[in-house]
């Protein structure tokens, strides 16, 4: 592997060019015997971004390129195929928006797009590329002297129906999730927690002797609320 790191201000880049071969695994036809059978080598392009690109908004993405291959197959019917499960492209993007007219709230959004890739080493099975979208929100704020963080998520916000093609198995794709945290019994439990921390005198029995009662009645109105607004 090699590759470069840029860094200016409050944002960077990183491009790296990788090649990685490992042992194929196949099941050998004339013994029906899944073992070592040859080599697979994975060329490709790696390229990532982080920072802040403006003023309370923060990037996270990457891309890559890849050239998967099956080498020296024993057999050679797989030979210039490729490995079951790896994909050519996949692609990346998060970001976070500190809302500037609502102190304390970030509206979160994540895009991720992976290649078709083959479910069978004969790449006769294809199975489909996708891409899915992600929403969230956050809240920083106090409930007297502790700092509490509140998130809402929705994942796979378009409820894309697909697959996701491993090595070995293929697993069905999450749905349309909706899902909601706080963090209040640790310091750890969240960046901002941990921020206030030190600066702010405090002890992890002071989390845990007002996040734990906090998180308890959370999940108890949770329990109750959540079968009202989305009937199981």
């Amino acid at each position: 592997e090699v590759g470069a790191k840029f860094h200016w201000g409050r944002s960077g880049t990183s491009l790296s060019l990788f090649q990685i071969s490992k042992p194929y695994g196949a099941v050998d036809p004339a013994s029906n015997r899944f073992g070592v059978n040859g080599l697979q080598r994975h060329r490709g392009l790696e390229l990532n971004i982080y920072g802040e690109a403006a003023r309370g908004l923060r990037l996270l993405g990457g891309a890559m390129l890849m050239n998967p291959k099956v080498l020296d197959s024993t057999t050679g019917q797989n030979h210039g195929l490729r490995p079951v499960g790896a994909t050519r492209r996949q692609f990346n993007l998060g970001a976070e928006w500190d809302l500037p007219s609502a102190p304390g709230w970030t509206v979160l959004a994540r895009a991720s797009h992976t290649g078709d890739s083959y479910a069978d080493a004969s790449n006769l099975a294809r199975v489909p590329s996708w891409t899915v979208y992600d929403l969230g929100l956050r809240y920083a704020t106090r409930w007297g002297n502790t700092p509490v963080t509140l998130r809402a998520t929705l994942d796979n916000a378009c409820n894309k129906h697909y697959w996701k093609q491993g090595q070995y198995t293929a697993t069905l794709g999450m749905p349309r999730t909706v899902a909601a945290s706080a963090s209040f019994v640790t310091a750890l439990g969240y960046q901002t927690n941990l921020m206030v921390y030190g600066p702010g005198g405090y002890s992890l029995r002071d989390f845990v002797r007002i996040g734990l009662p906090l998180t308890l009645l959370l999940v108890a109105t949770a329990t109750l609320r959540v079968p009202i607004a989305w009937p199981f």
